[in-house]
């Protein structure tokens, strides 16, 4: 699907001006078409280790949750989604489970050893606040009330973290993609 027709949960970040990679100017740049990233080899390494060591990060999460004695199914990898009343905002969850008869999102992230200072103790919403947007959108349009968000951190440090939906941080979040997605189609650089 064309990443320029629609606001997905990675750019809400970049939207709410809380992106360390991408700035509001840039991801509008991206989807009037002015500007299309370069992926070089070595971006393209990273993205390709993140993909490879997902499948491994999923099993250690439904192992971990299963080990606490949460009844755990895995009913979806990389849906995507789009909302019932505005179809210019898209979600793709990571991995959706069914824990304990819930039906909840997950993002799987793998992180390196130097920024494992940006995530707080395990079982806390003490993640990154750019990876928050991005789970606090994903909730948003799928409308589900929590997701987990799995950080690797190196090779055997993992971390489940719960976010719990917030109608008025969604409400917010909301209002600023309705708005940028105003300024993209009136081309109207922010």
């Amino acid at each position: 699907m064309d990443r320029s027709t629609y606001i997905g949960s990675s750019d809400a970040p970049a939207v709410l001006n809380v992106s360390p990679w991408k700035s509001q100017f840039r991801l509008y740049q991206e989807k009037i078409g002015a500007f299309a990233e370069e992926i070089t080899p070595a971006k393209q390494r990273l993205f390709d280790r993140g993909h490879r060591w997902e499948p491994v990060v999923v099993e250690m999460v439904v192992d971990e949750l299963q080990s606490r004695g949460h009844d755990v199914q895995i009913i979806g990898r990389n849906q995507r989604y789009r909302d019932d009343d505005l179809p210019f905002l898209a979600a793709e969850i990571d991995l959706e489970l069914l824990i304990d008869g819930e039906k909840t999102n997950a993002e799987i992230k793998t992180v390196h050893p130097f920024s494992a200072k940006d995530w707080g103790e395990e079982g806390t919403d003490e993640i990154p606040i750019y990876y928050a947007a991005q789970v606090m959108h994903g909730l948003m349009v799928n409308r589900r009330q929590r997701s987990i968000v799995a950080a690797l951190i190196g090779v055997d440090d993992l971390r489940i973290h719960q976010i719990e939906r917030d109608e008025e941080t969604i409400a917010a979040i909301r209002f600023r993609e309705i708005e940028f997605w105003r300024r993209v189609q009136d081309r109207d650089a922010p």
